[in-house]
């Protein structure tokens, strides 16, 4: 899988009772031993060779430089096969797996930015068409402006872009996501986030002092 390019951490999990006996004195540190080489080149090892050695520290010929140091000694190695090991994967970060009958399926849990922001943009389009409800618009009405406020520095960036297609759902002539409608705004939770949405009708007193 991992030559496939697929998106997984291959798992070599030590069979501690099969090692035990033949590790001897070296078990104790035998799974740091590993740690420090890598469960990814233990795997790989172990696929390609079915087999890996592994050099541990021999506590027979420790030496301690002062109270609380560990021990300290020439290596010994240890040979190790693919029958010592649980050999596996698991997703890599962002991915979640299922297998079923042998087939493996991954599916990203990332949420990329342009996703987030179409959503986003769904989430205010639905915000302001219901704000034009209250305010008594007909559906066939044009706005003058709609404005957002609130947006963080990011997500202004990425729907700037996109403020055509908004003012295209909501008919507005022109849409903002800066807050420079004069208002007045409705406060709204969307997701956990505070952001605040005002329109301004082609009939309203201050037309044309919409957007400063």
């Amino acid at each position: 899988m991992i030559r496939a390019g697929l998106p997984v951490e291959p798992t070599a999990a030590l069979d501690r009772k099969k090692v035990g006996a033949r590790a001897g004195r070296l078990m104790a540190g035998l799974p740091a031993a590993l740690e420090a080489i890598g469960a990814r080149e233990v795997a790989e090892a172990l696929c390609r060779d079915g087999r890996i050695d592994v050099e541990v520290p021999d506590p027979a010929g420790a030496r301690r430089g002062g109270e609380g140091d560990a021990p300290r000694g020439p290596p010994a190695s240890i040979t190790l096969t693919d029958a010592d090991f649980d050999v596996g994967f698991k997703a890599a970060s962002g991915y979640a797996a299922a297998d079923h009958g042998g087939t493996v399926v991954f599916l990203s849990t990332r949420r990329s930015e342009e996703m987030a922001a179409r959503g986003l943009l769904k989430d205010l389009a639905r915000r302001i068409q219901a704000l034009r409800k209250e305010r008594g618009c007909d559906p066939a009405d044009m706005l003058e402006a709609a404005s957002v406020a609130g947006l963080d520095a990011r997500q202004a960036e990425l729907l700037g872009p996109k403020a055509g297609e908004l003012a295209f759902l909501v008919r507005a002539r022109e849409v903002d996501f800066g807050g420079r409608c004069a208002g007045p705004y409705k406060d709204e939770d969307i997701d956990g986030q505070a952001v605040r949405i005002a329109i301004r009708r082609e009939q309203d007193p201050d037309r044309g002092q919409g957007f400063g």
